[in-house]
């Protein structure tokens, strides 16, 4: 715990550090020195800045400071969804050469409530409700979700049959034989139920041409092995609406957290805990979506139509179907369910990566405004001093800088950061 401790504390203090030295530039007026490099336009304008560092240990999160008058809206786009928090909303008083950025307590408590309300948003988005949660009622023995944690963390997702599948796909020449039939078949369904206008009537006769390729492809080893593996996901995969409550509980925790005030060690410890556990499903997002690509690889290189593409859709339905029924056919006299792959795999899969994707962005929202309150814990009043230099705005004793925002991409207009921090939710 205390190493943990020590790794969050290194890389929360530097961006931290590098928030205030945003702040600091935006609010200067300049001057002939250069100092005021990095000023703002006027009291009637807001300006967008960006952090920059050459310290390797901050967060890749990109943090951005809004100038309003007298205010400094400190805003985080997230690595993961592209989703922008609000980090809050905080006051300003400039003077020759120096910026006092007040932490107020205020500001600071609406600054949680804000990334509580965020938090909560996405939890109902996953689940449909947003219930309140504190971190002992989700990790329990019977977790859905945690035996997909498992697995997808254990060694056998990472030496899983579909990667050997796909190897052999490309590599063994007798197999790709088999592969290149299937396709010329499927181009004949294609091509008969374009010019016949009635899709239906070919399907006895494609059924009955695919059955030798089939029976052919399934008896390779490697390609039977996959559709013995893919029973595993299947079953861990089956009830999704118990995933997506528990995932929706990890955010509805988070946002508990950011509603109490963090003033002990034990306060410390959970909110480190909890945000721990988030940076760990963006982890199985990832985890998720690899596998996902794999099996719908899978899926292309056997003959299946995917729905989006330009064909008709009742035509590439009825491709798939016979497909599927073929392949069905091999597991007559074998017991076993088989779950389809683009049904109870691939879009669980999907599934799990969407609703798990936010995680580490929510995480590291968590960690810096609670070290925000951190930072005003140990100063007077919450009154935070920065000087400028000729090169612009730095945080005494680091190499962090703040200058501003050329990317046209980007808007200097506050007005729309608060629109994305609002709609949080529509990242997922």
């Amino acid at each position: 715990m205390h190493g943990r401790h020590k790794r969050f504390n290194a890389k929360a203090l530097w961006l931290i550090a590098g928030l205030i030295a945003l702040m600091i530039a935006a609010c200067n007026d300049g001057g002939d020195d250069g100092a005021g490099a990095a000023s703002a336009e006027g009291a009637g304008s807001a300006s967008l800045y960006a952090l920059t560092t050459g310290d390797e240990t901050v967060t890749d999160d990109e943090v951005y400071v809004a100038m309003d008058g007298d205010q400094a809206r400190v805003y985080q786009r997230g690595s993961g969804a592209g989703a922008v928090f609000c980090l809050g909303t905080y006051a300003v008083e400039k003077e020759d050469g120096t910026l006092t950025l007040v932490l107020s307590e205020e500001s600071r408590l609406q600054a949680r409530e804000r990334l509580a309300l965020c938090l909560d948003k996405v939890s109902a988005k996953v689940d449909g409700s947003s219930d309140r949660a504190a971190l002992t009622d989700i990790k329990r023995a019977d977790s859905r979700l945690e035996a997909i944690r498992l697995f997808l963390g254990s060694e056998l997702a990472d030496e899983m049959d579909i990667e050997d599948a796909l190897d052999a796909f490309e590599n063994d020449a007798e197999l790709q034989a088999v592969l290149d039939e299937i396709l010329s078949l499927k181009q004949a369904f294609f091509a008969d139920a374009e010019t016949g206008g009635n899709p239906a009537a070919g399907l006895l006769l494609a059924k009955a041409r695919l059955g030798t390729p089939l029976a052919r492809l399934m008896a390779d080893e490697v390609v039977l092995e996959v559709f013995y593996e893919k029973e595993i996901l299947g079953s861990l995969l089956s009830d999704m609406d118990a995933v997506d409550r528990e995932i929706a509980l990890y955010y509805a925790c988070a946002a508990t957290v950011m509603r109490r005030e963090a003033t002990g060690m034990d306060e410390l410890d959970e909110l480190d805990e909890i945000a721990d556990e988030l940076d760990e499903l963006e982890e199985l997002s990832v985890k998720a979506a690899v596998i996902e690509g794999r099996y719908l690889s899978f899926l292309t290189e056997i003959g299946y139509e995917d729905e989006d593409t330009a064909v008709d859709v009742t035509v590439s339905s009825l491709w798939n179907g016979i497909l599927w029924e073929g392949i069905l056919g091999v597991f007559v006299d074998v017991d076993t369910e088989q779950y389809d792959i683009k049904v109870n795999v691939c879009q669980p899969l999907e599934r799990l990566a969407r609703h798990c994707r936010l995680a580490g962005d929510a995480a590291r929202a968590l960690r810096a405004v609670a070290w925000l309150d951190r930072l005003a814990a140990r100063t007077d009043d919450g009154r935070i001093v920065l000087k400028g230099d000729a090169k612009g705005w730095t945080s005494p004793g680091s190499d962090i800088t703040l200058r501003p925002v050329k990317d046209g991409t980007l808007t200097d207009d506050w007005r729309a950061w608060e629109q994305w921090a609002d709609e949080i939710d529509r990242r997922i």
